[in-house]
């Protein structure tokens, strides 16, 4: 069961959030440089909030303000 308020991005919403290309995002969930787990259903990579959030962090980016405290 997920906890209320983690929201999930597909490798798009990721990369429209950081200004990120696809594959580059793709990528980083490739080499596990952001978790990521596919969604058997959409087909698609999805990428929990809190990992982003995580990512970003760590490597130094901006948190896009959509994330940054509301979710």
């Amino acid at each position: 069961m997920r906890e209320v308020g983690r929201q999930e991005y597909t490798i798009a919403e990721v990369a429209r959030l950081t200004d990120y290309h696809p594959e580059t995002v793709r990528y980083w969930v490739r080499v596990g440089e952001l978790p990521g787990t596919q969604d058997q259903r959409r087909g698609d990579w999805v990428v929990d909030s809190d990992d982003l959030l995580s990512f970003l962090r760590v490597n130094g980016e901006a948190v896009p303000e959509r994330m940054d405290g509301s979710r």
